[in-house]
C-alpha cells in the first residue's frame, strides 16, 4: 500500500511542479476569454494558451457547465437544452460531461479555477492508474513511475489537456488496472476488483468521447485474448466480458439516449467526423514522447520555455526511448510480455499513417473517427507501457543486447539526419550544421554514459537516471506561458437586452457570439455547434436559413436575417460585427445555393473513405468563394450514395499546377482537365440511377504539392432548375429585408431586430389552409398563445377562443409529450419539425413535458445493475 501512496504523491508533486502557475499564480489552461465573442472578457494578453483546438474548447467544452447550472438552478434536470437550437438532448449528447463524476463539481459550481483543476485531475488519473497498472503488471516502483509520469505529461496529453478526449481518457488506465487486480487476486476482493473496472469504464463513457472508450475495449480485448492464449485458460476472455458487459450496462443511463440521438442526428455532421475528413498524422501529439528528435525542430518550440538560437533540440527521451523500444525487440521475452500492447501501437500507427487501408474501418460506427488524432490516446498508453517494461529490464538484467539497440539507433539517426540536412540544406546550411553538431555531441554522450553504465553493470542506477532525465526534459520543453484567468461568460449590456425578451431567440454570426457561449448566459440562440445536431433541425437550417457545414454555427447572417423561417421559429435579434448589407443578397443566396449542394451529396452517402487527406474550406476563384473538399494532387475519394437528385455538380479548379481528375460514377469514368484559372463547371447527369445505390469516385495521380478544389461539389437539380430557384428565393429575401431595423449598436456589435418575427407559440384557427403554410403565416391567420411556463423540461401555456392547430415553435423529438386540460393528447409534427396540437374552442391549459422512455430505460438498466453489483459484492465478502 505505501508504494501506491508514494506512486499518487509523486504524480501528485509532478502536477504541482509542472503546473504551479495554474494552481497558485491565476494562470489558466482555458482558451475562453481570448476567443473572439461577446460574453468574453476583454483582454490585451497576447499569450496563445497551448491547445490544439483553440475554439473547440472555448466554444463547446467550456460553456456546458453553466449551462447545466442554468437548467439546474431552473429547478430542472439537465435532460435538455433549451437553448441550442429548437431546443436539442442534453443528457443524451455525450459531449455535455453530464454525469461525468470528475466534472459533477464543475457542472454544480461552474467558475474558471474549478475548470482548471479539472484539466489538472484528469492528467493526475492517467498518471496514477497507468504508474499502478504498470505495478500489477509486475515492474518495479521506478518503472511504474516512469512509466505513468511519461503518459501523464506526454506530447499526447498536454497537446489535448483543455479538450474533450482526456475526459474519457482519463478512466481507462484505471479499468486496466483493476482487470489485472482481478486476473491477479484469487480471493473474495476478486468480484470487487471486477466490477471496480466495470465502474471506472462507465464513468469513461460517461466522459463522453465513445470512440476513446471504444479504442480502450479494442486493446483490452486484445490484452485479454493473449493472456487466455498464453494461460490455456478462458478466465481473462471471462473476466474481460464481464467487465465490458457490466460497464455498457452500468453506463445505459446515458448510452441509450445517446444511440437515440445518434439515430436522429444529421447525417452530414457524422460524416465530417469520420470518413470525411482527413487521417491526422499524429505528429504535433508526440512532442515529448518517445520519438520527438524525428518530428523536426518545429514542433519542440511551440510557445515552450526554451527560445534560444539557434534552437538546438535537448532530443533526449527520443533517443533514449528508441534505445529502449529497439531493446524491447531484441529481447523475446519481453517482447512476449507486451506482445498485444506492441500490435496494437503497430497497428494504430499504420492506421493513421495511411499504411493501412483508408476504409478498413467504414461502417463500423465510431471507429470511423480513429482517423481522428484525438481518440488514438492508447496509442501512447500502449507506448508508456512498452517504454517502461524495457526500462525495467535494463534495470535488471545489465546485458550486452543494449549495446546493439545503441547501435542500431546510430544508424537510424544517421539516416534521418541525411534526409533532414537535405531538406534545409538550400536554406540555412550553417545553422543546421550547427544543430547538427550540437546534437550529435548530445548523443554521443547518452550513447557513452549508457554503454559505461552497463558495462559497469549498474542498471539500476541508469534506470533512476533515464526516468530522471526524462522528467526534466519534459519540464523544459513544457509550455509555461500560460494566460491570466479571468471568468468567462459575464453579463453585460448587450446580453441584458437579449435576454429580457425570454423566450424570444437570437442569430448571429459565428465570431459575434458562438453557440453555446450564447447558451451558458442565458440566450436563446438559433444556432447549434454539437455534432449530433437531429437532422430534422440540421436540414430545416441549411435549406431555410443559411449553409453552415458542418454544424449551424457560422451561417451567413444577411441570408439568414431574410430568411422567412426565422420569423416563423421566433427570432427577434440579429447580432453582427459589421452592418448588415442588402445589396450583394443574390450573391449571397448563389453562394449558400453552392453549399446545398454538398449537403445533399453527404446527405446521400452510406459509407466513403478518402486516401490522400482532405479538408472543408472556402476556396476563392475569379473572384467567387465556394465552400470546398480541398485534395492535394494525388487523391482518391470513394463513396456510396443514395441517388435521389437528377445531376452531379463538378466545380473544379486547382490552387497551382494544371491537373487532370477523373471521376467514376457506377464504373462510367469521365476525364476532366482543370487549370489554376478558372472554375471548370460540370453538370453530369444521374437520372438512370435514380433511387439506386451508387459507387461515386473522384481520383487524382498529379503533383501532391498541387490541391486539387471542388467547390460547390455535390447533387442538384440542374442548370435551369438553379436558376429559377435562385430568382425565387432572391425575390421573397429581398421582400424581407425591409423587415430588418437597426436597434443598437454597443460597443461595435450591431443588433437587428426583425420586425416580422412570429410568437414562440401560436394558434391557427382555419385548419383548411394548411397545406400551405406559409402562405397562412403571410395572410397573419393566427392568434398568439400565451406562454405562462418556459422551463428547460416543461412549457405551459394558456389558449382560449377558437380551436384549430396550437403550434409552439420547438422541435419535435422522442421523449417530448403534451396534456390539454389535464388529459395526454397526440403530438403532431408540424412544418417537418415543430411541435403542435389540435385544440377545442374555449380555455385551454396546455403543458409540454419531456420524459423520454430511453432515459427511462438507461436509468432502470443502470439501477438494476448497481443493485446486482452490490449484491454480488456482498456476496463475495460473506464467503
Amino acid at each position: 500500500m505505501l508504494k501506491k501512496e508514494i506512486i499518487f504523491l509523486s504524480m501528485l508533486l509532478l502536477i504541482i511542479i509542472f503546473f504551479y502557475d495554474i494552481l497558485f499564480l491565476d494562470k489558466t489552461l482555458s482558451t475562453t476569454s481570448l476567443m473572439p465573442g461577446i460574453t468574453q472578457v476583454k483582454s490585451n494578453q497576447q499569450i496563445k494558451p497551448f491547445s490544439f483546438d483553440l475554439s473547440g474548447n472555448a466554444w463547446i467544452n467550456e460553456p456546458y457547465p453553466y449551462i447545466i447550472k442554468r437548467i439546474i438552478k431552473d429547478g430542472s434536470l439537465p435532460l435538455w437544452n433549451p437553448y441550442e437550437g429548437l431546443g436539442m438532448p442534453l443528457l443524451a449528447n455525450p459531449n455535455s460531461e453530464v454525469l461525468n463524476p470528475l466534472k459533477i463539481p464543475l457542472n454544480l459550481f461552474p467558475s474558471a479555477y474549478l475548470q482548471d483543476i479539472f484539466y489538472l485531475l484528469r492528467l493526475l488519473m492517467i498518471g496514477v492508474f497507468t504508474a499502478f497498472f504498470l505495478r500489477e503488471f509486475g515492474l518495479s516502483l521506478i518503472s511504474s513511475i516512469a512509466g505513468g509520469a511519461g503518459f501523464m505529461l506526454s506530447g499526447y496529453t498536454i497537446w489535448w489537456i483543455n479538450l474533450h478526449p482526456l475526459s474519457s481518457l482519463a478512466y481507462i488506465p484505471g479499468v486496466f488496472y483493476f482487470y489485472e487486480k482481478a486476473l491477479n487476486k484469487k480471493s473474495q476482493r476478486y468480484t470487487a476488483f471486477t466490477f471496480m473496472a466495470a465502474l471506472l469504464l462507465a464513468f469513461a463513457i460517461f466522459g463522453g468521447k465513445i470512440p476513446v472508450v471504444l479504442m480502450g475495449v479494442l486493446l483490452l480485448s486484445l490484452y485479454s485474448a493473449y493472456l487466455s492464449i498464453k494461460r490455456h485458460s478462458f478466465q481473462p476472455l471471462k473476466l474481460f466480458l464481464l467487465i465490458i458487459l457490466s460497464g455498457f450496462a452500468l453506463s445505459s443511463v446515458l448510452l441509450i439516449p445517446f444511440f437515440e440521438l445518434f439515430e436522429n442526428a444529421s447525417i452530414i455532421a457524422k460524416s465530417v467526423r469520420s470518413g470525411a475528413s482527413s487521417h491526422t498524422i499524429p505528429f504535433k501529439s508526440s512532442i515529448t514522447l518517445w520519438q520527438p528528435l524525428f518530428l523536426g525542430l518545429k514542433n519542440y518550440f511551440y510557445n515552450s520555455w526554451i527560445k534560444w538560437h539557434p534552437p538546438v533540440m535537448m532530443p533526449y527521451i527520443g533517443i533514449i526511448m528508441l534505445l529502449l523500444n529497439i531493446y524491447l525487440f531484441l529481447k523475446k521475452n519481453l517482447l512476449k510480455k507486451v506482445l498485444p500492447f506492441v500490435i496494437f501501437s503497430t497497428l494504430i500507427f499504420l492506421k493513421v499513417y495511411g499504411i493501412l487501408p483508408e476504409n478498413i474501418f467504414i461502417g463500423i460506427p465510431f471507429l470511423e473517427s480513429i482517423n481522428f488524432l484525438k481518440y488514438n490516446g492508447m496509442f501512447y498508453f500502449c507506448l508508456a507501457i512498452a517504454g517502461a517494461t524495457s526500462l525495467e529490464s535494463l534495470k535488471q538484467d545489465n546485458d550486452n543486447k543494449f549495446i546493439l539497440a545503441i547501435l542500431f539507433v546510430s544508424l537510424i539517426i544517421a539516416g534521418y539526419y541525411l534526409l533532414l540536412f537535405n531538406d534545409y540544406i538550400n536554406s540555412n546550411a550553417k545553422k543546421f550544421q550547427l544543430i547538427f553538431g550540437v546534437t550529435e555531441v548530445f548523443i554521443c554522450i547518452i550513447m557513452l554514459f549508457s554503454l559505461l553504465m552497463i558495462k559497469s553493470k549498474k542498471g539500476k542506477e541508469l534506470s533512476f537516471l533515464i526516468t530522471l532525465l526524462m522528467i526534466i526534459e519534459l519540464f523544459v520543453y513544457m509550455p509555461k506561458k500560460h494566460p491570466i484567468r479571468t471568468e468567462p461568460f459575464k453579463e453585460n449590456k448587450l446580453i441584458n437586452i437579449l435576454k429580457n425578451d425570454k423566450p424570444y431567440r437570437m442569430i448571429a454570426d459565428g465570431l459575434t457570439i458562438p453557440p453555446l457561449t450564447s447558451n451558458a448566459v442565458g440566450l436563446f440562440d438559433i444556432r447549434g455547434i454539437d455534432v449530433l445536431i437531429p437532422r430534422d433541425y440540421y436540414n430545416a437550417f441549411q435549406n431555410k436559413i443559411s449553409f453552415s457545414v458542418p454544424y449551424t454555427n457560422n451561417p451567413d447572417i444577411v441570408v439568414s436575417a431574410t430568411s422567412k423561417f426565422i420569423d416563423l421559429v421566433g427570432v427577434k435579434y440579429i447580432i453582427t460585427k459589421e452592418k448588415i448589407d442588402f445589396s450583394n443578397l443574390k450573391n449571397r443566396l448563389y453562394n449558400n445555393l453552392t453549399g446545398l449542394r454538398t449537403i445533399k451529396f453527404f446527405n446521400s452517402m452510406k459509407k466513403h473513405w478518402i486516401k490522400g487527406g482532405s479538408t472543408l474550406e472556402y476556396f476563392e476563384k475569379q473572384g467567387e468563394k465556394r465552400f470546398s473538399l480541398i485534395f492535394p494532387g494525388k487523391f482518391n475519394f470513394t463513396s456510396f450514395v443514395f441517388i435521389e437528385s437528377p445531376f452531379l455538380f463538378t466545380g473544379l479548379t486547382v490552387d497551382k499546377y494544371s491537373s487532370s481528375v477523373k471521376l467514376n460514377i457506377a464504373g462510367k469514368v469521365f476525364k476532366i482537365h482543370i487549370i489554376d484559372k478558372i472554375w471548370n463547371d460540370q453538370f453530369f447527369s444521374l437520372k438512370d440511377f435514380s433511387g439506386k445505390l451508387v459507387k461515386i469516385s473522384l481520383y487524382s495521380k498529379g503533383n501532391p504539392e498541387n490541391k486539387v478544389v471542388l467547390g460547390g461539389f455535390g447533387f442538384t437539380m440542374g442548370k435551369e432548375a438553379e436558376k429559377k430557384w435562385l430568382d425565387d428565393k432572391y425575390k421573397k429575401h429581398l421582400k424581407e429585408s425591409s423587415k430588418i431595423v437597426l436597434y443598437d449598436n454597443i460597443n461595435g456589435v450591431f443588433i437587428y431586430k426583425n420586425k416580422n418575427v412570429m410568437p414562440r407559440a401560436f394558434v391557427i384557427n382555419d385548419l383548411n389552409v394548411l397545406n400551405n403554410l406559409e402562405e397562412q403565416l403571410n395572410l397573419k391567420k393566427y392568434k398568439k398563445a400565451v406562454i405562462t411556463k418556459y422551463k428547460p423540461n416543461k412549457v405551459e401555456i394558456k389558449t382560449k377562443g377558437k380551436g384549430g392547430l396550437l403550434i409552439l415553435t420547438d422541435i419535435y423529438y422522442p421523449g417530448w409529450k403534451v396534456k390539454v386540460n389535464g388529459k395526454r393528447t397526440e403530438l403532431i409534427k408540424v412544418s417537418g419539425l415543430l411541435r403542435g396540437i389540435v385544440i377545442s374552442e374555449g380555455y385551454n391549459n396546455i403543458i409540454f413535458y419531456y420524459r423520454p422512455y430511453s432515459v427511462y430505460i438507461g436509468v432502470i438498466i443502470t439501477f438494476l445493475s448497481i443493485l446486482c453489483i452490490v449484491f454480488l459484492v456482498n456476496r463475495s465478502s460473506l464467503k
